[in-house]
């Protein structure tokens, strides 16, 4: 008898929700979209392009978070925007140098210019997150 009285149930259900499949939910089509105010809270984005293509930089270097080396912010946070600094930072992205940010040394990159390298150096100087 349980078993006979299940089976009718589930047929009563099964029925009342298949026989009108195109049926909408009004209550759902009746509620107004909220407006979307995150737009507003955006901050202005300024890409810098640090990829250095063809460099070596991405294998020790990111733009926000330390790897091997320092990352882009750390280094323009320590260093002013300044003819003195991109020059010095420029040299240490040709020549290498150790010791400024832990024990690992950053290996020289010969093939780069020294206008190549100061354009570098600013652009990681003027970096700002």
């Amino acid at each position: 008898m349980k078993v006979l009285l299940a089976i009718v149930l589930s047929g009563i259900l099964f029925l009342n929700c298949s026989c009108n499949p195109e049926k909408k939910n009004d209550a759902v089509d009746q509620v107004p979209a909220f407006p979307d105010y995150t737009e507003s809270l955006k901050k202005p984005e300024v890409k810098v392009d640090l990829s250095f293509s063809g460099q070596d930089c991405a294998s020790c270097h990111a733009s926000d978070t330390k790897m091997t080396g320092p990352s882009f912010s750390e280094i323009s946070k320590k260093y002013p925007l300044s003819k003195e600094n991109i020059e010095a930072l420029a040299i240490k992205i040709k020549n290498g140098g150790s010791g400024v940010w832990g024990n690992v040394p950053m290996p020289p990159h010969p093939s780069i210019t020294e206008e190549q390298a100061k354009e570098m150096a600013e652009k990681i100087i003027g970096y700002k997150k």
